[in-house]
């Protein structure tokens, strides 16, 4: 990703409706896939670390991120482990020490997005959970995809081949942002069209905000049920690490 990109991500993460939204629908699963405090939990791609500091709750955190960019911010949000590093290759932690890791909107990417979940995996406990979102729909590819150096978009099929091809077997999965496909997918097309290069991630009036955030945020509701949404803008998944797969 651009370091600019960055740079809007820290100053948009506390107020955008997605960011909001996407943040409630995330601790929403953490919570219920996890008990106590003592976990270990891996960020995968924390980015500038706005979700590290609510993971604190739940045991000793880490976050990982390619970019030095991203750890600057990230130190500005989250005073634990942050390590520089790479999904491509191995990722500095021992073998299965890890309970819960998250890869938000992380591996598509990258070039191999199997080598990277297999890594992840690597690090997992036996009984370990991966909580990973994705952007869904080629037919969503647009100048926000270009600059954000995605490398895909995936459909659930897709995205549960490579899962389960990486070494985990699926617990839930589901695409979300359910709600707003079509008027994105409308918009994307428009824009497209006439090759508008405006950010996605741009902060709209405080009412635009609001609503949107209300509207995205009753999926919460959806993903707490694990019930799944036959379109999206996006994908979330739950999968544990198959104790039948070799690393």
């Amino acid at each position: 990703m651009q370091d600019n990109l960055y740079d809007e991500m820290y100053q948009l993460e506390e107020k955008h409706w997605w960011f909001k939204s996407k943040r409630k629908i995330i601790l929403e699963l953490i919570n219920q896939e996890l008990s106590g405090t003592e976990n270990e939990i891996l960020d995968c791609g924390c980015g500038c670390g706005c979700l590290l500091k609510y993971l604190k709750i739940y045991g000793n955190v880490k976050g990982i991120d390619y970019s030095a960019r991203a750890l600057a911010y990230s130190k500005k949000n989250f005073d634990g482990d942050l390590v520089q590093s790479d999904l491509l290759k191995k990722v500095e932690l021992p073998d299965e020490s890890v309970d819960l890791a998250i890869a938000l909107d992380v591996i598509e990417h990258l070039e191999d997005d199997e080598l990277g979940l297999k890594n992840i995996r690597r690090v997992l406990k036996t009984n370990g959970k991966l909580l990973v979102t994705v952007p869904a729909f080629k037919q969503l590819w647009s100048y926000h995809d270009v600059e954000h150096m995605h490398k895909r978009r995936y459909t659930i099929k897709q995205l549960e081949r490579v899962l389960k091809k990486s070494g985990y077997s699926i617990a839930y999965i589901s695409y979300y942002n359910f709600w707003l496909f079509l008027p994105i997918y409308v918009a994307r097309k428009i824009k497209n069209k006439i090759n508008d290069c405006e950010s996605d991630a741009s902060m709209p009036s405080p009412f635009v905000n609001f609503l949107l955030e209300k509207i995205f945020s009753t999926e919460t509701f959806f993903c707490r049920h694990r019930v799944k949404m036959p379109v999206g803008v996006s994908i979330i998944a739950i999968v544990n690490k198959s104790i039948e797969s070799s690393n």
